[in-house]
Parts: C-alpha cells; structure tokens; sequence
C-alpha cells in the first residue's frame, strides 16, 4: 500500500513539474555567429533579390512571348480562312468550267445523233425508192 502510494504521489509530482514553466522563463541563448557571417547573409539576399527580378524578367519575357504566340495563331487563322475562300473560288471556277465542256459535250453529241439519224433516214429512203423501183 506504502508503494503504490508513493508511486501516486511521483506521479503526481512529476505532473505538476512538467505542467510548469519552471526554467523555461529566458528562452535558449543564440550561439555566437562566426566571422563572416553577417556577409554571407547579404550576399545571400542580394543573390535571392537577383534571382526574383530575373524571374520577374523571365516571367514578362514568358508573356511577350505568349502575345505573340497569339497573335501568329491569330494570323494563321486569318490566312487558312483567306487560303480556304481562294480555294473554294478555284473550286466554283472549276465546276463551272467542267459544266459548260459538259454541256457543249452534249450539244456536240446530239449534233452528231441528229446527223447520223438523218443520214440513216436518208438511206432508208434510198432503199424504200430501190425496193420500190425494183418491183
């Protein structure tokens, strides 16, 4: 009982100890900075300050960039439509052209059927006189 109890007793000592801010009032002493130190901080931020205004520089070279990607896309776009318009002239052109050979293509045809129809009605006159005479 006398054990246990003054376990109890520890532990709720020990607690109370842990609970407390005893000692800890001064915050832990900064160690002594070598020599040099003090510069290399510096040049430290003098290269961070270098490095952002490089980025800075890099970030509106980036964005130049991307307006003028932009503006050739924009370009393009305005050059395929004027190519794709020419080229549904030509097109237009074209098939009137083949049109009119098809047409005249025809006319001829038919010009050549009536000829050949005329002729074959000729010589079938011919034939009827012939049939006709030599009964």
């Amino acid at each position: 009982m006398r054990r246990i109890l003054t376990g109890v007793v520890a532990g709720v000592i020990g607690l109370g100890f842990s609970a407390t801010t005893f000692g800890q009032e001064t915050p832990p002493a900064m160690p002594p900075m070598p020599p040099g130190t003090m510069e290399k901080g510096e040049a430290m931020k003098e290269q961070a300050e270098q490095q952002t205004e490089m980025m800075k520089e890099q970030s509106g070279r980036m964005k130049r960039r991307a307006e003028r990607k932009k503006e050739r896309a924009a370009r393009h776009e305005e050059r395929m439509k004027e190519r794709a318009a020419r080229h549904e002239e030509k097109m237009k052109e074209k098939a009137a052209r083949h049109e009119e050979k098809m047409k005249e293509k025809a006319a001829r045809q038919e010009a050549k059927m009536k000829e050949e129809a005329a002729k074959h009605e000729e010589k079938m006159q011919e034939h009827a006189a012939e049939a006709l005479a030599g009964k």
